[in-house]
């Protein structure tokens, strides 16, 4: 089975043919049965040859390949590969096919939970407790941070630096943490909207809950995000929300703040904007130790901030609108 492996190549891909829609069908066909018997394989040396020195190896993979049963949301494509692997945990798999399984089902249970009432944290720290020195620890912790409010997030990352003080990772936990000591706190925000010229400050905005936004005219990641963005303001903004971006570009004088004006007109952001040209170095965004995108701080009606980069933006702004 390693030789049939080996063996295995993906389907090239004819760049020259990608805007025909039958090859594209038929390159996704191609691409899928490739995954598919892949992960056969890789499953079938696991039962019949599991101590093989290099199926830990193959198997590092195997659930990044697990393909949907049909045409089906993401949510019941987690369902489905939660599935498929319990269904492989039953088969008491022993290390580190085990580990490798846990760590994957332990990440869709932390997706499962973005957004919802339950803490997203947990998941990580169960397998934390089965594998406390292990990479795929750090990953969870990572994520699960990511996604979770302020509360788990300080827990999770605290862990992470606790458990792992050489990752790679490190330095954008620490920023993190640094940034959520400010969680609690009243805003201190005031300034001149570059297209209308009306003052705009967080202390003249309380009784609404605000977005601050932070971009940058590069940031692409930002511009694909946009029209979601978009949808949301225009959904609560009724309710009492109101958004203030930040543009974080570098420059002096007339020009760049031309062009700043400008792209804010053309990708019809209707929210005020700030602009002074002195990126992360302005007094609000190094006041609050801000150092990397993205950046998304959500205040209260009582001007207080609330949470740092909320994973689903628009359920936390219904939360905190229902709010008295």
């Amino acid at each position: 089975m390693v030789a049939q492996l080996e063996a295995q190549k993906p389907p090239a891909l004819d760049q020259t043919k990608i805007d025909q829609p039958e090859y594209r069908q038929q390159y996704v066909t191609e691409q899928t049965t490739y995954l598919n018997r892949r992960a056969e394989l890789i499953m079938n040396l696991v039962r019949v040859d599991a101590k093989h020195p290099r199926a830990p190896e193959f198997f590092e993979n195997r659930w990044q390949l697990f393909l949907p049963n049909g045409e089906v949301s993401m949510a019941e494509f987690r369902v489905q590969k939660l599935a498929a692997i319990d269904g492989f945990l039953l088969e008491k798999p022993g290390e580190p096919f085990r580990e490798i399984t846990l760590a994957a089902r332990q990440e869709i249970l932390i997706e499962q939970r973005d957004g919802t009432e339950l803490d997203p944290t947990e998941p990580a720290f169960s397998f934390v407790t089965d594998y406390p020195n292990s990479p795929r620890a750090a990953r969870l912790l990572f994520v699960s941070g990511f996604v979770a409010d302020p509360p788990q997030r300080k827990l999770a990352y605290t862990k992470f630096l606790e458990k792992f003080p050489n990752h790679r990772m490190v330095p954008s936990v620490k920023e993190s943490l640094e940034l959520l000591n400010s969680v609690g706190k009243p805003g201190s925000l005031e300034f001149d909207d570059i297209n209308s010229g009306r003052k705009v400050s967080l202390a003249g905005l309380k009784g609404k809950v605000v977005v601050v936004d932070f971009w940058t005219s590069s940031w692409n990641v930002y511009f694909n995000e946009l029209p979601t963005l978009k949808e949301t303001y225009a959904l609560v903004a009724p309710k009492g929300a109101e958004f203030i971006g930040i543009n974080l570009d570098l420059g002096d004088g007339d020009e760049p703040l031309a062009a700043v004006k400008k792209l804010v007109k053309e990708t019809g952001i209707p929210w005020p904007q700030q602009f002074t040209g002195k990126g992360m170095n302005d007094a609000f965004p190094k006041g609050l130790n801000v150092k990397t995108l993205p950046c998304r701080l959500v205040y209260d009606k009582k001007g207080m901030l609330r949470t740092v980069n909320p994973s689903n933006l628009r359920s936390t702004l219904n939360k905190l609108l229902a709010e008295k």
